[in-house]
This record gives structure tokens, sequence and C-alpha cells, in this order.
């Protein structure tokens, strides 16, 4: 790691946003594997757009939280994610959020 980001893992809460998107994402397929999709697991960190928040949901998140692209993308990021979602739905052919959590468990069997 770099001098700055010895500093940044050195604050509390240093760490949010794009950097932790794809570690998140990975330990929420993880989490989802050992509870064997039966507890809820809320998708957080890194979430600026539909697919940041499709992925999350693929690996089993049923919930979504976001911080950081509030901040760099506005309130419109919510207008964003639900327009987006929604497109995801209609193009893999699941009909609702709930049939979609997990899915990227179901494509690797």
């Amino acid at each position: 790691a770099s001098k700055k980001e010895h500093h940044v893992f050195s604050q509390t809460g240093g760490m949010s946003g794009a950097p932790v998107n794809a570690r998140s994402t990975a330990m929420i397929h993880r989490i989802y594997q050992l509870t064997n999709g039966e507890w809820p697991i809320v998708g957080v960190g890194g979430i600026s757009s539909a697919e940041d928040a499709w992925a999350k949901i693929g690996a089993g998140a049923s919930l979504l939280q976001a911080y950081s692209g509030f901040v760099f993308e506005g309130p419109s990021l919510t207008k964003n994610v639900v327009n987006g979602l929604h497109k995801k739905l209609q193009t893999s052919g699941f009909s609702s959020l709930d049939e979609a959590v997990g899915f990227a468990h179901r494509l690797n069997t």
C-alpha cells in the first residue's frame, strides 16, 4: 500500500465508495454462501450505478445502502439506480428483485 493508502487506512471510516466495491461484493457473495441465502444481507460499499447495485443483488444482497454515490452523483442516484434495476429485471427474466437476489450463485451451478 502507498503512503497515501496507509493514511486512509488509519482513519476511522476512511474506506468507502468505489475502492471497496469489489471486496464488498465478494464478501456479500461469501456470506450468502455461508448462510445458504437464508439471512438478509445489506449490500453496501461502492454503489454508484445500477450496475453496482445489480452486482450486489446477484451476489446475495436483499437490501442496498449507498452513501458515497450520493456525495458524487447527488439525489439523482436513486432514480438512476431504480430505473436501471427495472431495466435489468426486464432483460433478465426475473419478475421481482426478490427473485433476483443471489442469481450469481445459481448461474454457477
